[in-house]
């Protein structure tokens, strides 16, 4: 019986700690559905109706033993559905990495904060989609 009951216990430890350790692909920030695959971010929901409202390339040298940093700001008139700023490092395990700072999916602004590893540049392509 004692063997059963460690074993059992065993299971749920390692199962509270996989839950809180493991990082989740999908996180709810607000009504936006925030995902990041890799570096990518993917903020929102794109539907058959939205439409590609701006593409910008966010690029910024690489300092060494320094981490670089870059803020971008976007205002329109349309309200924004989908963010997805897209890493083009040749190495995907280095790069930067975007963070939603403010506004997005649902109002008509938004700052997108990058921060790349120590000596990387930064380097994305950013889509903005919106709907009337």
């Amino acid at each position: 019986m004692f063997k059963r009951c460690s074993i059992l216990v065993a299971f749920v430890t390692a199962v509270a700690v996989a839950a809180n350790v493991i990082p989740r692909a999908f996180e709810q920030r607000g009504t936006a559905n925030v995902t990041y695959v890799g570096n990518n971010l993917y903020i929102g929901n794109r539907t058959k109706d939205d439409w590609l409202h701006k593409t910008v390339n966010i690029f910024k040298s690489a300092v060494p033993f320094r981490v670089v940093n870059e803020t971008w700001t976007m205002t329109t008139y349309f309200n924004l559905t989908y963010l997805e700023a897209i890493d083009n490092a040749v190495n995907k395990t280095l790069g930067a990495y975007p963070t939603l700072v403010s506004g997005g999916p649902g109002q008509r602004n938004t700052t997108l904060l990058f921060n790349s590893k120590t000596g990387q540049p930064i380097n994305f392509t950013l889509n903005a989609y919106v709907r009337y």
